[in-house]
């Protein structure tokens, strides 16, 4: 799966979905508003950097967010895959990996 690819499946994550999981579970993770929001900028901070054929000036600080959100992001779909063993989170954490290694926001 190429980062693009994989940017397009996690803007489709439906985040209600994935708390009501984590109240199921009884997970102490919550993707709030605010968390929600920082992690639909990454997705689109890194889409920016995987798809534009030069460099484009990002700050490092909006990488560093950017990333730190994606890191929070997998945390909780580990934890909803160590309980579920479902292979959507795992396809998720695959996504994230991916968009990580490949989208510059190191």
């Amino acid at each position: 799966m190429s980062a693009e690819d994989a940017i397009a499946s996690l803007k489709q994550i439906d985040i209600k979905e994935i708390n009501s999981e984590c109240s199921k579970y009884n997970l102490n993770l919550r993707v709030d508003e605010y968390a929600k929001r920082k992690f639909e900028t990454a997705l689109r901070t890194a889409y920016l950097l995987v798809t534009q054929p030069i460099e484009i000036a990002i700050s490092r600080q909006t990488k560093m967010d950017s990333m730190q959100s994606i890191k929070e992001m997998k945390k909780v779909f580990d934890s909803l895959y160590l309980v579920t063993k479902d292979s959507k989170y795992k396809s998720y954490i695959n996504g994230l990996n991916e968009v990580m290694s490949n989208s510059k926001l190191k």
